[in-house]
């Protein structure tokens, strides 16, 4: 039998000589694939059994930190203040705001007075009125009177008596009745009178006019009322 000296036996495939040391076995067998490695690839081992190092495919990493606005003397978008044109254009927006809810404000409470003093000289003139006709209604006859006294509703029976004058004070028109001469009672017949001749009397026969002028904060407001007094 002949042996050939010169060559050796082939290894099987992924397998090789090993050593034992100290009991334990170390394969000579390459890796099988390359891994990457914080992120390096690693090429195919090279001829010695080390693995290369491979270029990355990935770039540089650029800096993503926004710039340091404060360095070119610029504020962030966001805190920058309003500019002079803005001012003014706010400011004269404002102007025109104003003065017209101020118009409207003044109208309305101009109004509200207007009316409140409307409704309180024509309230005068209705409760004149409507003791005045009780009055003449029961008289028999009208005494004219003198000084701040209008004048007197005598009833038939001459002890009961209504009298009309006017308070200065109070710049209103008085009615007392009168029982025997001796005032019974006094009632506010009109109020807003500014002057005593604001209320005329004048009587015809059986019939007495009266007219009467009531004045409230810049209203003014008159009646002529025609009184029939009862025939005795």
């Amino acid at each position: 039998m002949t042996v050939n000296q010169g060559t050796e036996a082939p290894w099987p495939h992924g397998t090789g000589p090993s050593t034992s040391l100290g009991g334990a076995s170390a394969s000579s067998a390459p890796p099988r694939s390359a891994q990457d490695v914080d992120g390096i690839e690693l090429a195919k081992p090279n001829c010695a059994g080390h693995a290369l190092p491979k270029a990355s495919k990935r770039g540089p990493k650029l800096d993503q930190r926004p710039a340091d606005s404060s360095a070119s003397g610029r504020l962030p978008r966001g805190e920058a203040g309003a500019s002079l044109v803005e001012l003014l254009v706010a400011v004269a927006i404002s102007s025109v705001v104003l003065t017209m809810l101020g118009s409207a404000v003044f109208q309305f409470y101009s109004i509200s007075s207007y009316g409140q003093a409307r409704m309180a000289v024509l309230h005068d003139l209705q409760n004149a009125g409507l003791w005045l006709g009780r009055d003449a209604s029961e008289a028999a006859d009208f005494t004219p009177g003198g000084g701040n006294i209008y004048g007197t509703f005598d009833w038939s029976d001459s002890s009961v008596q209504f009298r009309y004058s006017y308070d200065a004070a109070d710049n209103a028109v008085v009615r007392e009745q009168l029982l025997g001469g001796v005032v019974q009672s006094t009632v506010t017949v009109a109020r807003h009178i500014a002057a005593q001749g604001d209320v005329v009397f004048t009587p015809t026969g059986q019939r007495v006019s009266v007219d009467i002028t009531a004045t409230s904060a810049g209203v003014t407001a008159s009646h002529t009322i025609i009184l029939a007094m009862r025939v005795p």
